[in-house]
């Protein structure tokens, strides 16, 4: 079958502290119909080796790049405030939804075909950590819950990397403004 016209429903990412990480991707199509018997992908191709970005941007078995194929790991994740880090998380789950609507219309459109129209993208993070610094933490916990909208250097640090080392690719996810 091919799915043409996919959107990104929802992702989860979740990590442990040096483990691989996770992805799961939910996608809402477009069209969904069977593949006549003489259908040929775009570029010809029907293994994944032979596919552009398998391996290597050349595509390909003889241009594998050992690199390029190496999962990433959670290697370090903190909650920072007021510039002090008081919390450094072991494990995480982050979901992210698009709240995407599937709509039809009448008219001169395919009665196959479906539209998605995003709604508010929402973001949820569990995490279970270790409390590094319990002053922070325990002011916070006398305090009713807050927004640190409009506060500086209360940001949530996610770092991903693939190995340990100053040239290496990492990931790293900020989030600042939450409740």
């Amino acid at each position: 079958k091919i799915y043409p016209g996919c959107m990104v429903s929802s992702l989860t990412l979740d990590a442990s502290a040096n483990q691989e990480v996770k992805m799961n991707v939910n996608f809402e199509t477009k069209k969904t119909f069977v593949a006549p018997t003489n259908y040929d992908t775009a570029n010809g191709k029907t293994d994944v080796k032979d596919f552009v970005n398998f391996g290597s941007p050349k595509g390909g078995d003889a241009n594998i790049n050992e690199d390029a194929m190496r999962p990433f790991f959670f290697s370090d994740g903190t909650i920072s405030m007021f510039g002090q880090d008081y919390i450094r998380i072991e494990t995480m789950s982050l979901e992210i939804n698009n709240s995407l609507t599937p709509k039809r219309f009448i008219g001169k459109y395919d009665k196959t075909s479906q539209f998605h129209f995003p709604g508010q993208r929402t973001y949820n993070l569990s995490f279970s950590g270790l409390v590094t610094d319990s002053a922070v933490f325990d002011a916070l916990r006398e305090e009713q819950a807050f927004s640190l909208s409009g506060t500086t250097g209360n940001e949530l640090k996610l770092v991903f990397t693939k190995e340990t080392g100053s040239t290496d690719e990492t990931l790293t996810l900020i989030f600042e403004d939450y409740i």
